[in-house]
């Protein structure tokens, strides 16, 4: 088969969450554009029957993200992962940027009203099954914690992108 993916590393949120978690807000937004790179990278490789041959074109994530949407990522998943990829920019090459509320509003606007919906919609679920008092809605979340659920989120679209690539693949 083409398409050699673990699927075991790429649904272990748990890595993620703890990174995010674990960091100051410049490591948050690092180790969390690492994440979601190799995720986008494992999605790009399962498309082409020699992937090693990719590395050679040096692509910076920008060109990753068309070079996906060139295989089938959709326009409004690509949108949240050019936002992250302009604030890994920013506290790249500003040693006082803080993860604030014009960061998570760039990054949240970036998604299309249903994706926002279904995370709005996951974290209720969330809070409800886990029995938690917290805020009421996404939005209402210290920035810290609306960023950890809106990489989770790309994450997940990511994910969903791989799988559907494979089934598309097996057809």
């Amino acid at each position: 088969t083409l398409l050699c993916i673990n699927m075991n590393e790429l649904t272990d949120t748990d890595k993620l969450t703890e990174a995010l978690n674990g960091e100051d807000d410049l490591g948050a937004v690092i180790r969390a554009h690492i994440h979601i790179e190799a995720t986008l990278n494992e999605l790009i490789d399962g498309y082409f029957e020699f992937p090693g041959q990719l590395k050679r074109l040096k692509l910076e994530f920008s060109q990753k993200v068309i070079l996906a949407q060139a295989i089938g990522l959709k326009e409004e998943h690509a949108r949240p992962l050019n936002t992250l990829g302009t604030i890994r920019n920013n506290f790249a090459h500003c040693l006082e940027t803080k993860l604030g509320k014009n960061e998570i509003d760039s990054l949240y606007k970036s998604f299309d009203g249903d994706d926002k919906q279904i995370i709005q919609n996951a974290y209720l679920r969330t809070k409800k099954e886990l029995k938690i008092k917290a805020a009421k809605s996404v939005a209402k979340l210290d920035p810290r914690k609306q960023f950890t659920m809106l990489i989770i989120a790309i994450q997940s679209v990511l994910i969903a992108a791989i799988k559907e690539l494979s089934e598309h693949k097996k057809s």
